[in-house]
């Protein structure tokens, strides 16, 4: 009984103690791969309606598919920004690193063809929508 409980406690700190990268990520099971437009955004208790064309984030995988960590792209008027993204499905959480250095630490949730980002600008919370365009 005692060999059982010191097997049981060993498991259990190894489980604890093992780095998040170290998981595998099923990408499969998480939806947020492919390209997205931005349908609408509200900073702080301000909606403001947005004309759906020329936004779109693209979530590709990266080659280490063993972790949820991707490639990330931005178009918005006409520019481009690319970057990595990091995912920690658990707790909802995207962490953006775009090549110019500017990192976006978010929460996300994704419902079907739904994905929102909430984030910190400024003090002010952004929350934005984006549809699901393939």
């Amino acid at each position: 009984m005692k060999l059982l409980k010191l097997l049981t406690l060993s498991s259990l700190l190894l489980f604890i103690s093992c780095d998040k990268d170290s998981s595998n990520c099923d990408w499969s099971d998480i939806g947020i791969i492919g390209k997205w437009e931005l349908k609408d955004v509200s900073y702080g208790q301000i909606v403001g309606p947005i004309v759906p064309c020329c936004k779109f984030l693209t979530f590709s995988i990266n080659t280490d598919t063993d972790s949820c960590e991707g490639n990330f792209r931005s178009e918005a008027d006409g520019a481009e920004r690319n970057g990595t993204f990091d995912l920690d499905v658990s707790e909802g959480r995207l962490v953006i690193n775009t090549e110019a250095g500017n990192i976006i630490d978010a929460n996300y949730q994704l419902n079907e063809e739904r994905l929102t980002i909430s984030y910190l600008e400024d003090d002010v919370e952004v929350v934005e929508s984006w549809g699901k365009v393939e």
